[in-house]
């Protein structure tokens, strides 16, 4: 099978069903489906390449979204990217 070895990242099992409840959401903000989405493939097992092709994004935000649940958790996960200017 194609693409990258499946990330090892360890959902905290808490967040697990928090984040399948917002990866089902239709009110929600986009990036915090998306990111929900991700995550949870990729705690299920799914490569990279197919977990970004599957949500229409590049492998790097896939990585980036894995490296902002490591970082920050949950909580950070769903908050807005800060920007400045």
């Amino acid at each position: 099978m194609r693409g990258g070895k499946p990330r090892p990242i360890e959902v905290d099992p808490a967040d697990v069903p928090t984040l399948q409840q917002i990866a089902r959401s239709k009110t929600r903000p986009w990036y915090q489906v998306q990111r929900a989405r991700i995550l949870s493939e990729l705690a299920e097992g799914g490569r990279t390449q197919v977990v970004a092709s599957q949500n229409r994004c590049d492998e790097r935000t896939v990585r980036r979204i894995c490296s902002r649940y490591e970082r920050l958790g949950r909580p950070g996960l769903l908050a807005p990217l800060q920007r400045s200017g």
